[in-house]
């Protein structure tokens, strides 16, 4: 009899931890469960921001080549008015008045740069028109 006690104790021991191990296990998947509905969530989020990442990039690309394009246009455009003005000459005073006092006017005199040396014209265009 003491036996089939001990056995009997036995058998509710190991019962009693088949269904502890039941609950443990039932709250285990149910965290699981929980956890893959938030990770699919927080997946669907990040598809939603990666997309609108890739729309942001793109628009970053098309005012980059924008950008470039006017950058381009501006310096061609810097480089011709660099050149238009380049064969441009300072035009010379009118007027002269020399160290002894008297006036005279430019065309009098033969043309002088900034250092007292006679000009010269860069443009041989504009040299041949001024010959004739």
């Amino acid at each position: 009899m003491m036996f089939e006690a001990i056995l009997f104790l036995a058998s509710a021991v190991l019962f009693f931890l088949s269904v502890l191990f039941f609950v443990f296990l039932w709250q285990d998947r149910l965290t699981l469960a929980r956890r893959s509905e938030a990770l699919q969530v927080e997946v669907s989020d990040l598809k939603e921001q990666r997309v609108e990442l890739d729309i942001r990039e793109h628009e970053l690309l098309v005012w980059d080549e924008g950008l470039e394009h006017q950058q381009k246009a501006l310096e061609q455009a810097q480089e011709e008015l660099r050149m238009l003005t380049a064969s441009k000459q300072v035009p010379e005073p009118t007027f002269d008045i020399a160290p002894s006092g008297e006036v005279t006017r430019a065309s009098e005199r033969a043309p002088r740069a900034i250092g007292g040396e006679p000009s010269v014209l860069k443009n041989v265009k504009q040299k041949v028109k001024l010959d004739q």
